[in-house]
């Protein structure tokens, strides 16, 4: 896929925000530069990965400041869920020097397709480099209900719907541009990507360019699953 590659990132630090498989994404970038040394955390909860997508896990308190070549997964612990907690912005700033490239998840959304970010979300370091904000294509014309949509108050606050009404590409071009919506509390100066995920055929990516051609933020489409990544702006 050349996810990194396609998106010129190098040593640096990216958030993930928004919705879709933004974990799997996550880890996909992960295994890019695998050879190197890559740090995956979050601020939020993730669930423990699979043991083939990582290669370390360490407490934060065990962990031991040296550098390593692979995948190292840092936490505060992982709870009675089996999700991964959460690190501080102070205690991921201590770790920069360790890591040629640190990868941190910004905000849950419990499996649905497509969110808005809640009053205290998303949690975003100051020095991340890049924002990478992702919205599941499998929420284009679903209604906006529970079972698709995270976050469904915020999410018709921010677009100006209602439950009951579709997705559809105005709302989800809303939900990109507002600054209560995917990209709320990224950093000044820092790249605002949005990755539309799971187009993985052509009808899909007709659909993600009517949301294309309605913002003009760097923009890609991905699918995990079929191995796709194509970075249109």
């Amino acid at each position: 896929m050349d996810i990194v590659k396609k998106l010129d990132i190098k040593n640096d630090v990216v958030t993930l925000v928004g919705a879709g498989g933004k974990t799997s994404l996550m880890f996909k970038m992960a295994e890019e530069k695998r050879q190197s040394k890559v740090l995956v955390t979050t601020t939020t909860k993730i669930y423990y990965p699979l043991k083939e997508q990582f290669d370390y896990y360490y407490n934060y308190v065990d962990f031991p400041f040296k550098k390593m070549d692979g995948i190292t997964v840092i936490g505060n612990g992982v709870n009675e869920e089996n999700k991964i907690i959460g690190l501080e912005e102070e205690k991921i700033k201590a770790l920069k020097d360790y890591f040629h490239l640190i990868l941190i998840e910004g905000d849950g959304s419990r499996g649905l397709p497509i969110k808005a970010p809640e009053k205290h979300e998303p949690v975003i370091p100051s020095f991340s480099g890049f924002v990478i904000g992702v919205i599941g294509i499998d929420s284009l014309y679903k209604t906006i209900n529970e079972e698709n949509v995270f976050r469904i108050e915020r999410f018709c606050t921010v677009t100006g719907s209602k439950p009951g009404d579709l997705v559809d590409e105005d709302k989800i071009a809303k939900l990109i541009t507002s600054e209560e919506g995917l990209f709320k509390g990224a950093p000044e100066g820092t790249r605002k990507i949005v990755i539309i995920n799971k187009v993985d055929d052509e009808q899909k990516k007709a659909l993600a360019k009517k949301v294309f051609n309605l913002v003009q933020y760097e923009f890609a489409i991905s699918s995990v699953k079929m191995g796709i990544f194509e970075k249109w702006r």
